[in-house]
């Protein structure tokens, strides 16, 4: 088994699938608790609510696997909302628990009233700073690169150290990426982030 992809309904699993193939990664699809445990990484994509997302992860019997996967030390990476799943609880529509692998909270971006040009969600390319220069899935990246996010919400690390990368909605910086321990999380898009966020997904070969 290689680079599993959880497919429970709400991720943009083409575009990853495509980044993982231009990059010569193997992959497969599956939402099935077996697959999952016998896979060197998994990715958890999503693209919509969180209570959503919990709610098709707890009808398809996924928490738990997802769980015992995070704590094999096997990387996990988590993209947009996957990334925000990881966390252990979100105010989205409603305050709701998530997989509590990271913990924190997830967010709304609040408009800053000094920026009239600022809109939520966060749509489009944004500047993002490394916190970690020397971690290895961002290898050949610069200190700055742009990458393409479209949010709402956003995570919130009880621990700075939590924090991979950094970026900023109107004049306040907010969380971009996360690593904790064997769990990567981005906020951003790296499969449609042109040649750096390429870079990312290449780098999941360093991590096999």
């Amino acid at each position: 088994m290689s680079v599993a992809i959880i497919n429970y309904g709400l991720g943009n699993i083409k575009s990853i699938s495509n980044a993982l193939k231009v990059n010569g990664i193997p992959y497969f699809l599956t939402n099935k608790a077996t697959e999952i445990l016998r896979a060197k990484i998994v990715i958890l994509p999503g693209v919509g609510s969180f209570p959503e997302g919990m709610r098709l992860l707890k009808e398809q019997n996924l928490i738990e696997p997802i769980k015992q996967f995070s704590q094999s030390n096997k990387p996990m990476i988590g993209i947009c909302l996957g990334m925000q799943l990881f966390f252990e609880s979100s105010s989205e529509f409603e305050n709701c628990k998530g997989l509590g692998l990271i913990k924190g909270k997830v967010t709304k971006l609040l408009k800053d009233d000094t920026n009239f040009h600022q809109k939520v969600p966060n749509i489009g390319w944004r500047q993002t700073f490394k916190k970690h220069d020397q971690n290895s899935i961002l290898e050949g990246l610069a200190f700055e690169e742009s990458f393409y996010f479209t949010h709402s919400y956003y995570c919130q690390p009880n621990n700075d150290q939590d924090i991979l990368m950094e970026s900023k909605f109107g004049h306040k910086s907010f969380c971009a990426a996360v690593i904790s321990n064997n769990i990567y999380g981005f906020q951003f898009h790296p499969e449609k982030s042109s040649t750096q966020g390429l870079k990312i997904i290449n780098n999941i070969k360093v991590l096999l």
